[in-house]
């Protein structure tokens, strides 16, 4: 994930220095999404950033990194035994091709297509009351697993001024691909806001 960052990061130096000498339109923002997966209670929620270049006021190429702020959890616990469970979204990626067109004054229809990546971190632990009465840690074990594909979707953007705008898409996202043997429906709503140079 820090290499992730870090990468981005440089690409965001690297368009805003380009932008200052040639006068393109980068743009950088935050966002907050909800996805909903067909899987029963496992909804995820993520927040990041991202970063955009537009060639034109229909076209832009755009990124966006996000990680989990709230997964699925579960804990049993009888009077000798504990048991907890957590999955969350490490790191999801995305790089997307931006096709826009007015409708309005402010008003921006929009849809995307493109790659998205996530990874996602699971983490079991159980407890057990030893021959003291005491409780202690029998099992710990953290795992992953990363899944890519195509994602599409569409949008509403409302331009509040030459460098600010507010958003809203829904993408559909690669199918989920849990431990049983069917995939899941994988979906995404996003909000956030954007910044012009």
């Amino acid at each position: 994930m820090k290499a992730m960052l870090s990468t981005a990061l440089i690409m965001l130096g690297t368009l805003v220095t380009h932008n200052a000498v040639a006068n393109d339109d980068v743009y950088v923002g935050a966002l907050y999404n909800q996805q909903d997966l067909d899987v029963s209670n496992r909804d995820y929620s993520a927040a990041g950033f991202l970063i955009g270049y537009e060639f034109n006021q229909y076209v832009a190429f755009e990124s966006r990194f996000a990680t989990g702020t709230s997964g699925m959890s579960g804990r049993y616990a009888t009077s000798e035994l504990v048991r907890s469970y957590k999955e969350d979204i490490d790191l999801q990626t995305s790089l997307l091709l931006k096709l826009s067109y007015p409708i309005a004054d402010g008003f921006n229809v929009y849809g995307v297509a493109g790659y998205t990546r996530t990874k996602i971190n699971f983490e079991n632990e159980r407890w057990e009351v030893n021959e003291a009465g005491v409780m202690v840690e029998d099992y710990h074990h953290n795992s992953n697993w990363t899944r890519g594909g195509f994602s599409y979707g569409a949008g509403l953007e409302y331009q509040v001024n030459d460098k600010l705008s507010v958003f809203v898409d829904h993408q559909i996202l690669p199918d989920f691909e849990s431990l049983v043997t069917v995939d899941q429906d994988w979906s995404s709503t996003t909000v956030g806001l954007t910044y012009r140079f």
